[in-house]
């Protein structure tokens, strides 16, 4: 397609813009506007679509902790043996009927994971801070802003400073 300005850029389209196929044979130019493209599924009068300013970010809908449904806060803190979470996410975007990639991390220096699944399980999370962030991509392969939520898993009451400091005063 042309931009305004005149240069040329490359697009690429998918089933989720409204083609009929992704093998497309043939294509001929309707008006300044539509295409006619021709594929194994048939023929289709296609408009390029217009391009949303950016994906919405995803929202954190259900947390889950040890089986127990648990709201959503700032910054929460769990006890040392509360370290089983699920963490339901969802974003909106109807142009891909729910097939959404969605990609996690547990601390901000970590590698990216990827899923198209709408929830996370973290089993076993060890004491310390984290910060759960996740994303989501659109149809134009483009990612969405982060969403974070901030919490801990406290450590066990024998393996705090004060106990430790406590213990070794006595000895």
């Amino acid at each position: 397609f042309k931009t305004a300005d005149g240069r040329w850029e490359v697009r690429t389209y998918t089933t989720a813009h409204g083609l009929p196929d992704l093998e497309i044979n043939d294509i001929v130019p309707d008006s300044a506007v539509y295409l006619w493209l021709a594929s194994s599924q048939g023929l289709c009068r296609f408009k390029e679509p217009e391009m949303r300013e950016q994906q919405p970010k995803p929202v954190l809908s259900h947390l889950i902790a040890n089986g127990d449904i648990i709201n959503f806060a700032a910054q929460q803190s769990f006890e040392y043996d509360h370290n089983h979470l699920k963490i339901n996410f969802l974003t909106l975007n109807f142009r891909q009927f729910g097939q959404i990639n969605y990609r996690y991390r547990l601390r901000e220096n970590e590698a990216w994971n990827y899923t198209s699944n709408r929830n996370v399980e973290l089993a076993n999370l060890a004491p310390g801070g984290y910060r759960f962030e996740v994303q989501s991509q659109d149809e134009e392969a483009r990612w969405s802003e982060s969403c974070h939520w901030n919490f801990e898993i406290r450590p066990p009451w024998w393996a705090t400073w004060w106990f430790r400091g406590m213990a070794i005063g006595c000895f």
